[in-house]
């Protein structure tokens, strides 16, 4: 039921078929180990029935020089997939939740850092519209 990760700077220094092959994989364990863990967490008692996704599950999805490897493919593949998980919680009233990076600093006078932490909110934002 692990997540799987892989670093940004491996996958810069791949050939860009290379990079899709790994990054897809890792994404359709991740979604399939997602699905793994939900269930678990609905066939716990109801109070028990929440569950925190973790935030890096989508590797380098707002990476700049990652994200033209989430093609329409992989963006369909991770929406068909989220959804169906997101209505499985609901049929079974298990409580999903994401949070941010201890990274992610709204209130913060570094335009950059303020930048990055947007995006990082709007990423979970995205997640959850799926």
């Amino acid at each position: 039921m692990n997540m799987k990760s892989v670093t940004m700077g491996w996958l810069g220094r791949q050939s860009p078929a290379a990079a899709y092959d790994k990054l897809a994989g890792v994404v359709q364990h991740n979604l399939d180990a997602l699905d793994r863990q939900i269930a678990h967490v609905a066939a716990l008692e109801p109070l028990e029935r929440m569950f925190r996704l973790v935030s890096g599950f989508l590797p380098g999805w707002s990476f700049p020089a990652v994200a033209p490897l989430y093609d329409a493919d992989l963006r369909e593949l991770i929406e068909r997939r989220l959804a169906a998980a997101g209505s499985f919680a609901r049929a079974h009233d298990v409580r999903l939740s994401m949070h941010p990076g201890q990274h992610a600093i709204l209130a913060t006078l570094r335009e950059s850092a303020l930048e990055n932490a947007i995006v990082d909110i709007l990423d979970h934002l995205a997640v959850f519209e799926m």
